[in-house]
């Protein structure tokens, strides 16, 4: 999100969820050649000691040394990259110098800003503007956590091969990152996430009249899977131009936190809830993506934007529906 230019940055935020179902898609199989929860726990959880590799491999993100003023460390890593990527200093210094032209007063105020306080959580709901969009957008996670991950655990109850219903619904799931990797760019964020939303709300509600109709039944299931992986992808993209750099990881996080609550009720809810009657998860899933698209109501579009740095701009962004500043070359 932060290391790459706008023009290319929603198809790489889009191909970020493509090993996300090639994983899922490995779990069937993962789970059909070991036989044993503790083989299988085994071999999914040893791979991820992999991931420590990435504190030294990845670099900071330039983006945020320069909205906190540590200019010097932030032309290292780029004069790094444009060695590897054979592009000349010049180029470096005058992009730097250009994204410091944009914000020239708030880089200076987070400069000596950062070195008596840090930004947390609080930041995010201190300002009214910024609460708004924060719960807004926090919601929509929650909500793409536990319909996404509930619909996946509403396929393994209709039939009794758990393993292929999983592998089918990972199956489905890629259809819907190649519609958002091809229009994600062409088409606004907004109008993308409410469509694929409503489209989801109105394919699980529909579920109440054909609930006995097996094979109807799993065409909307499967619709509303397909259009819950347009949206995830999308919110994901969104959200990081939504928040500003210097808050950016800690609106991830609270993000994250809400879509992993939801999706560790989706169980619970289907197991427990779907005895009272038919009609009552189909009811509370389908509602859940038409709320969320409602909440857009009060979003703006981020698209071909400039990164919010501050908390300022987060404040002001597009409040107004105004135009969006010419893009910095970072």
């Amino acid at each position: 999100m932060e290391i790459v230019g706008t023009q290319v940055r929603s198809n790489i935020l889009t191909l970020y969820h493509v090993p996300f179902v090639l994983g899922i898609m490995t779990v069937p199989l993962f789970s059909y050649l070991t036989r044993t929860w503790d083989g299988y726990w085994l071999m999914i959880s040893v791979p991820s000691f992999a991931l420590l590799s990435y504190y030294w491999l990845i670099p900071e993100s330039p983006r945020w040394l320069l909205a906190v003023g540590r200019v010097k460390e932030a032309r290292e890593i780029l004069l790094k990259a444009a060695q590897t990527n054979r592009i000349s200093e010049t180029k470096v210094t005058t992009a730097i110098e250009h994204h410091e032209k944009l914000l020239p007063s708030a880089t200076k105020d987070i400069k000596a800003e950062s070195e008596e306080r840090s930004y947390g959580v609080l930041d995010l709901v201190r300002t009214p503007n910024m609460r708004l969009k924060t719960i807004c957008i926090v919601f929509n996670w929650l909500k793409c956590g536990m319909v996404f991950f509930g619909i996946e655990h509403y396929l393994g109850h209709m039939s009794d091969n758990v393993l292929s219903d999983l592998a089918i619904s990972a199956a489905f799931q890629l259809p819907g990152l190649l519609i958002v990797f091809f229009l994600i760019s062409r088409v606004s964020r907004l109008k993308f996430l409410v469509v694929a939303n409503v489209l989801a709300g109105i394919s699980l509600l529909l579920i109440i009249p054909f609930y006995t109709n097996d094979t109807m039944k799993l065409v909307l299931v499967t619709v509303a899977l397909t259009c819950m992986t347009i949206s995830f992808p999308t919110i994901y993209l969104y959200t990081g131009e939504l928040f500003p750099t210097v808050v950016r990881n800690i609106g991830f996080a609270v993000c994250s936190v809400a879509s992993k609550t939801g999706s560790i009720f989706a169980p619970f809810l289907i197991d427990y809830v779907d005895d009272l009657a038919y009609w009552v998860i189909p009811v509370v899933f389908g509602m859940g993506p038409i709320l969320g698209a409602i909440l857009c109501i009060w979003l703006p579009e981020t698209m071909n934007c400039k990164l919010p740095e501050t908390i300022e701009d987060g404040e002001n962004f597009r409040r107004n529906k105004q135009k969006s500043p010419a893009a910095s070359p970072l």
